[in-house]
């Protein structure tokens, strides 16, 4: 029962957010196998804005210190503004309610109310940067592996996912006759099962402590197998990229050393030259 006393948030509160009138840049990066790692600020209220800081980090120094996310970029003209390091950013909707769901989450990803230290691409890496882009997808496989935690984000709630991760989280004994259709059908046709990139941050995910599967408030641990090469060639075929080069780069990380070796990530050709080579 309700006190009638107003509850106060908690929010961590950024007292060196600058003036609103220049936005964030990025520095270059200063060496090689070096990536860029997020801080987010916590906040007991997912309607507060988001505060994140970000700095360079050696990738080999930083195992299991940092949580990956996983996700859909969205709609890339549906843009949301952040604080990154004291000056306004933009991101898309999808990763805006990512951030606001996941830094409030007790006990998931740590103590509550304490920065969450975050891989994401979008923010850390200077998407146009194309020669950064390319090496820093180069690492991505090693990145998602070493991360301590690994985050699907599925979305926001809605057509009875809640139930449907409740009953995942029965493990063996889940019924999925218990599930109605038309919300299976929606949950699985959520835009994070048909990612291109989905298949290597999942099965590099298997080297992390945990993957968690999140959609909305609801969350659950999500186990993967190891797939054979074939399986994940035909079960890429019709996966989506916002890039269509993606739809080879998502799964270098996945092959063998000489074959990654002959085919590197490089934005610098056309899809086509990258579908020939």
């Amino acid at each position: 029962m309700s006190s009638g006393v107003p509850q106060k948030s908690t929010t961590w509160i950024d007292h060196n957010v600058k003036p609103m009138d220049c936005g964030f840049r990025y520095d270059a990066l200063s060496q090689e196998k070096s990536f860029r790692l997020l801080k987010l600020l916590p906040s007991s209220d997912t309607s507060s804005p988001i505060i994140c800081t970000m700095s360079e980090q050696r990738i080999d120094d930083s195992i299991k210190k940092y949580t990956a996310l996983s996700y859909t970029w969205g709609n890339i003209q549906d843009k949301k503004e952040i604080i990154l390091n004291g000056r306004p950013a933009l991101v898309t909707q999808n990763l805006h309610m990512a951030l606001q769901q996941i830094r409030h989450m007790p006990g998931m990803l740590g103590a509550i109310l304490q920065p969450l230290s975050l891989w994401i691409d979008a923010l850390c890496i200077n998407q146009q940067d194309k020669n950064e882009k390319a090496v820093q997808i180069g690492y991505m496989h090693q990145i998602f592996a070493n991360a301590q935690w690994v985050v699907a984000w599925l979305g926001p709630e809605g057509d009875e996912s809640g139930a449907i991760m409740d009953v995942i989280n029965q493990g063996n004994s889940i019924d999925v006759g218990s599930i109605p259709a038309p919300a299976l059908l929606s949950f699985l046709s959520r835009s994070w099962w048909t990612r291109a990139w989905v298949l290597q941050e999942c099965m590099a995910a298997s080297a992390a402590s945990f993957m968690w599967l999140v959609c909305g408030s609801s969350s659950t641990a999500f186990i993967h197998q190891g797939i054979p090469l074939f399986d994940i060639i035909k079960l890429s075929s019709k996966l989506e990229a916002t890039d269509s080069r993606d739809k080879i780069f998502a799964l270098l990380g996945l092959v063998d050393g000489q074959t990654k070796s002959q085919i590197r990530p490089d934005y610098t050709l056309s899809p086509c030259e990258i579908f020939c080579k």
